[in-house]
């Protein structure tokens, strides 16, 4: 789709926030605190893109399900919910410094 030709998938790495509900599968959601890179770092996205959706979640499971299908990793901060407009602020500095750490890990390489 369109999002494929602005963002190709091996350029951006995809990121969805969604905390999860009781009974998902634990699997699927990774804690972007502690989300590593592809093995061969050369090859680490430098740029994230990040949906972040209403307060506790996405609440249609097809919108969760088509940014899952677009190539989006679900990721969260930790168990609390936090409010849309601190999600968004606390994600782009977890981001912020995953990439900064990556390129630190490129320059060592």
């Amino acid at each position: 789709g369109v999002l494929d030709v602005l963002l190709p998938r091996d350029d951006v790495l995809r990121l969805v926030a969604h905390p999860g509900s009781p009974g998902e599968e634990a699997a699927e959601l990774h804690d972007l605190r502690y989300l590593r890179p592809p093995t061969d770092t050369a090859q680490a996205p430098r740029r994230i893109l990040l949906a972040v959706g209403p307060e506790a979640g996405w609440e249609e499971p097809a919108e969760l399900d088509m940014l899952i299908a677009a190539g989006f990793r679900r990721v969260t901060v930790g168990e609390r919910v936090l409010r849309s407009d601190v999600a968004v602020c606390a994600l782009l500095a977890v981001a912020a410094e995953l990439v900064r750490d990556w390129d630190a890990d490129r320059t060592l390489s």
